[in-house]
């Protein structure tokens, strides 16, 4: 398997064939949000504990999370943007409003399928001066889980962004759960030290972009479709890695379809996961995800 710089795949506009994420994805925005790496099972206790699309960061703020946090102040000011946006008639508030390190989000409820609900945010946002970007669609990488699907649309005006999610639920009493996040538009850049250690990795050849770089503040998430297997993917990067200095912290574990290996040095863990692409074989038959973050967050 040949290796190639891999931020020749970033650079390289034909390389970004713009398909939908088929692997969990993060939403881009500081602080936050709707990483879809587990579930969490619906609240209202009716047929025991049922799978749910949407999850949120449980990890505490680190201390650079918390000093480069917004100012109350102007976290109330997106809280309250949030209280005013319209809702559809069948929208019930699945839990109150929640202020992260640099944004407010919100769950809720519907009797309304998940496109009925974007739908009406898309009129009505653009009706209010939001100009929306390219919507994206995220599936569990879990084969058991694939028909639990979320589609998201974003929306930006001035500095601000906003994310609206919507999933089908299994729950007798509600049809969709939807979310909604309001975040400074310019949340979505990685952190440089990051987006170094990134662009110096190789990639084998036969790789192409799915996602470009995201990041949920503390961390870096790429996502492509690779022509090999899963585990022919996954046992490049250990050869690679170990020879430029990582240390394996756990190798081509296999758990759900999925393969990942753990790597790290004094300061960071770079984890490389694959799966096979049963979604869209035409792209590869892997998913990739790279993902590389602080040693110290889980």
């Amino acid at each position: 398997m040949k290796r190639i710089p891999i931020r020749e795949l970033a650079r390289n506009p034909a390389l970004r064939i713009g398909a939908g994420a088929v692997t969990l994805i993060a939403a881009g925005l500081v602080g936050l949000l709707l990483i879809i790496s587990r579930l969490e099972g619906d609240s209202d206790g009716q047929g025991g504990s049922q799978p749910s699309t949407f999850a949120t960061v449980s990890v505490p703020p680190s201390p650079a999370q918390i000093t480069s946090a917004l100012p109350p102040a102007y976290l109330q000011h997106l809280m309250d943007l949030l209280n005013s946006l319209p809702q559809p008639d069948s929208l019930t508030p699945d839990v109150p409003p929640t202020s992260g390190v640099a944004d407010v989000y919100r769950f809720y409820r519907a009797n309304s399928a998940p496109e009925q609900l974007l739908d009406f945010y898309r009129r009505e946002l653009v009706e209010l001066g939001w100009q929306p970007e390219t919507p994206f669609a995220s599936v569990v990488p879990l084969t058991e889980l694939e028909q639990n699907q979320a589609t998201y649309s974003k929306f930006v005006k001035d500095e601000l962004a906003i994310i609206v999610g919507a999933a089908p639920t299994s729950s007798m009493s509600a049809a969709a759960r939807l979310v909604i996040d309001i975040a400074p538009r310019g949340g979505a850049n990685p952190p440089p030290e990051l987006l170094d250690v990134f662009n110096a990795l190789p990639a084998p050849s036969g790789l192409t972009v799915d996602e470009p770089p995201r990041t949920t503040g503390i961390d870096l998430q790429a996502f492509f479709w690779a022509e090999d297997k899963p585990e022919q993917v996954v046992a490049f990067y250990n050869r690679e890695l170990v020879a430029l200095g990582w240390q394996p912290e756990v190798l081509s574990s296999a758990e759900h379809g999925l393969v990942s290996s753990k790597f790290v040095n004094q300061d960071l863990r770079i984890t490389i996961g694959a799966s096979s692409n049963e979604k869209s074989p035409s792209h590869g038959a892997a998913n990739l995800r790279i993902d590389i973050r602080p040693r110290s967050e889980p």
